[in-house]
């Protein structure tokens, strides 16, 4: 076969290689649904270790007073509850009802900041609960 020729058939494939490869990841790759999951990425992430007997039902309360509800743990279980971005950043309380019973408890404020682990600790006695952020 011919060198020349081949070399440059070569270089134009590996050319055109280049430039769609540079193409895609300049529109973010082609990755569907990318742009979902950057808000998420600054939600927080809420460790729950509910040791108590009662399922919990978990709330945000934000500094103006405003509860959202964020989840439910099983009693004597752990969870995972993620608090969107809005909700998570500033002071932030978390109040604790457990299902079946009339009692409630808030913790004290936590300042919460993007990249915060925080962990929420319920005990039997729902006076001891806190939160703890790291």
């Amino acid at each position: 076969m011919n060198t020349p020729r081949r070399a440059a058939t070569i270089l134009a494939l590996v050319t055109t290689g280049v430039v769609a490869t540079n193409m895609g990841c300049a529109t973010g790759g082609g990755y569907p649904g990318l742009e979902q999951q950057e808000p998420q990425s600054r939600s927080v992430l809420l460790r729950v270790l509910n040791n108590n007997w009662h399922d919990m039902r978990v709330y945000v309360v934000s500094e103006s007073g405003r509860s959202t509800r964020v989840g439910m743990v099983t009693g004597m279980s752990r969870a995972v509850l993620r608090i969107r971005a809005p909700l998570a950043y500033g002071s932030t309380r978390v109040m604790l009802r457990p299902i079946g019973t009339r009692a409630t408890h808030t913790t004290e404020p936590v300042l919460i900041t993007p990249g915060t682990n925080a962990e929420l600790v319920v005990h039997n006695q729902l006076s001891l609960s806190h939160l703890i952020t790291r």
